[in-house]
């Protein structure tokens, strides 16, 4: 008659022990992949080959121009990586589309309020849902619209931004086009082998958390 409680508890303990292990275990990964994104390169995922479409919103031929120039600088330097760019023209302000790098105007004063410096541009990037590794979900590139400037500054400007939309970061040398301030306007051999090392691999198919499980905004 004792035998049989006292079993139930035993069972009742190990499921018990056994779902804290299991939590524990998700816990941990889930804690590591935060990390992984906090502290990784933020980067494209190259699951599945295809290409990162650049929808160009400017409306503008000059910056047209020159952000086909920049599609094209960038896809050299990924050459023998699984990245590539692909331009189109498109119609309308920035949106919340995913997956897709867009290119807007924006003022002068929108770009630099509340800022010390004078910026030309700026890059927006946002995670994904995959929680397992620092995937770009969308990109979103201001330009300035009110400012005079001519081709060559437009080159670098739209080549300095797109850079940061792939997931490059500033750099101090002056040789970069990452410097801060814009330096040319093509990635020199150190530029081109840092976003080649970005992409020196292909990605799997991202996963919505541990389980790759997603209830509406949140992940699993």
């Amino acid at each position: 008659m004792t035998a049989r409680p006292f079993l139930q508890r035993a069972l009742g303990l190990a499921n018990a022990l056994l779902f804290v292990a299991a939590f524990g275990l998700a816990f941990d990964h889930s804690v590591a992949s935060a990390l992984s994104r906090l502290t990784g390169e933020a980067h494209w995922s190259t699951a599945g080959g295809a290409p990162i479409v650049v929808v160009d919103r400017t409306g503008e031929a000059a910056w047209q121009r020159a952000d086909q120039r920049a599609v094209e600088v960038w896809n050299r330097a990924a050459a023998g990586t699984p990245l590539r760019l692909v331009w189109t023209a498109g119609s309308g302000p920035c949106g919340d589309d995913h997956d897709l790098i867009e290119i807007c105007q924006t003022s002068s004063a929108s770009l630099n309020e509340g800022q010390q410096v004078d910026r030309q541009g700026v890059t927006r990037v946002e995670l994904g849902s995959d929680h397992q590794q620092p995937h770009i979900g969308r990109a979103t590139v201001l330009v300035c619209g009110d400012c005079e400037f001519d081709t060559a500054r437009r080159r670098v400007v739209s080549a300095h931004e797109l850079g940061h939309a792939v997931g490059l970061l500033h750099s101090e040398r002056l040789g970069s086009v990452m410097f801060h301030t814009g330096g040319p306007d093509e990635p020199d051999a150190e530029d081109t082998a840092e976003l080649r090392a970005l992409y020196a691999h292909v990605d799997g198919p991202d996963r919505c958390g541990f389980f790759d499980v997603r209830a509406g905004a949140f992940c699993f």
